[in-house]
């Protein structure tokens, strides 16, 4: 099961179609809905969502959050070092992008928000400092799922000739 908005959508379980579901978040209204039956399958799914996507939620490297100071200044694209910036936690996630991992900056006064990479912010944080963090994130997204095991009710199918997922919960006269 992956991650979807869940804007819209029937309170139910992803998994079984149960009425009593709570939910698993990735951003606000986009996760997957559970019953307590399959909360921890829900974890399990958005846990691959986030490996497979190289993202890593910042409270999952407080080392790096605590050791930033509220207000920094970072590296624009045009090679001048901008005061006023933040952490953005409205977007929490740092990704990898192209082999380097980038952290989610805001600046409110001008309405900016960019992804800072580790290599662009040396100069707030100490460089072997940052190398644990880089180590700890490396770690932290490759920390292995074990086997990924497809929930039974997920059947691959052919849409218009592409390959995809189908979630297909029996009806009640499947299970008479």
């Amino acid at each position: 099961m992956l991650p979807h908005s869940l804007i819209l959508t029937y309170m139910r379980c992803d998994y079984c179609n149960k009425e009593d579901t709570k939910s698993c978040l990735i951003y606000d209204n986009f996760g997957i809905k559970t019953c307590d039956d399959h909360y921890e399958l829900g974890k399990r799914d958005c846990k691959y969502y986030l490996q497979s996507n190289n993202m890593i939620h910042l409270q999952d490297v407080k080392q790096l959050v605590d050791a930033l100071p509220k207000s920094f200044s970072i590296l624009r694209s045009s090679g001048e070092m901008q005061d006023g910036w933040s952490l953005d936690f409205d977007d929490p996630y740092l990704r990898k992008i192209n082999d380097t991992w980038h952290i989610p900056c805001v600046n409110v006064e001008k309405y900016l928000t960019k992804r800072s990479s580790m290599n662009d912010m040396k100069h707030i944080i100490d460089v072997e400092f940052m190398k644990d963090v880089i180590t700890k994130c490396y770690l932290r997204i490759e920390e292995p799922l074990g086997e990924y095991q497809e929930h039974p009710a997920i059947q691959k199918v052919i849409v218009e000739g592409l390959p995809c997922r189908m979630l297909v919960i029996p009806s009640h006269q499947d299970s008479a």
